[in-house]
């Protein structure tokens, strides 16, 4: 039974790569922060999209990376992670501008996190 669970996890990984599983480890992020969000998540300022259309949003590309990470062709997944994080940044920084105080910081590890993104999404996958 053992060697059964361990040539599926081998087959898995050799399917999904390294690329799929760090798409799948971002969708299980982005899963448990919309869960977050559209659980009731509190934020110290209303955002622009109520924060449980932010929680579905979230839960809902969650689960597109998940199921991208068996797919070859994973660019437009690796542009969707990319463009949400970079959208959770733009509303931190929009709400540095209109109610001051640290949310640049919130602004900047999303960025960073986006940026994170487009760098792996470059690079090639190992050979098997």
């Amino acid at each position: 039974m053992l060697n059964v669970l361990r040539q599926a996890r081998e087959a898995a990984w050799a399917r999904a790569g390294h690329r799929g599983v760090f798409l799948a480890l971002l969708g299980c992020y982005d899963i448990f922060f919309g869960w977050y969000l559209a659980a009731g998540g509190a934020l110290q300022f209303p955002t622009v999209i109520p924060v449980m259309a932010w929680g579905i949003i979230w839960l809902t590309a969650g689960a597109l990376l998940a199921c991208g990470a068996a797919v070859k062709r994973d660019a437009p997944f690796f542009a969707l992670a990319a463009c949400l994080k970079t959208a959770w940044a733009l509303e931190f920084f929009r709400l540095q501008a209109e109610h001051g105080g640290l949310e640049w910081i919130r602004g900047a590890y999303w960025l960073a996190l986006a940026l994170i993104v487009l760098a792996v999404s470059a690079w090639p996958e190992a050979p098997a």
